[in-house]
C-alpha cells in the first residue's frame, strides 16, 4: 500500500456559493477552482475564506 505524503501534495481549491458541494455544479450557482496549490496556499487560504462564511473544498492529489 502505498501512502500519500503531504510535501508531495497538490490540492485544487473549490470555492462555491451553494449551502452543498452537491448543488455548487447545477447551473444556479458559481464555482471557482484554483490548480495546484500547496499545503500552505491551500491551509491560507482556506482559513481566510471559511472566516468570511465561504463554502470551499479541497481535491488532494500527489504531484507526478
Amino acid at each position: 500500500m502505498k501512502y500519500l505524503s503531504l510535501i508531495h501534495m497538490k490540492y485544487d481549491l473549490l470555492i462555491y456559493d451553494s449551502e452543498s458541494l452537491v448543488n455548487a455544479f447545477d447551473g444556479r450557482h458559481n464555482v471557482i477552482r484554483l490548480n495546484g496549490i500547496s499545503i500552505a496556499e491551500a491551509e491560507g487560504l482556506t482559513a481566510i475564506l471559511l472566516g468570511y462564511g465561504v463554502s470551499v473544498c479541497l481535491l488532494p492529489y500527489e504531484e507526478d
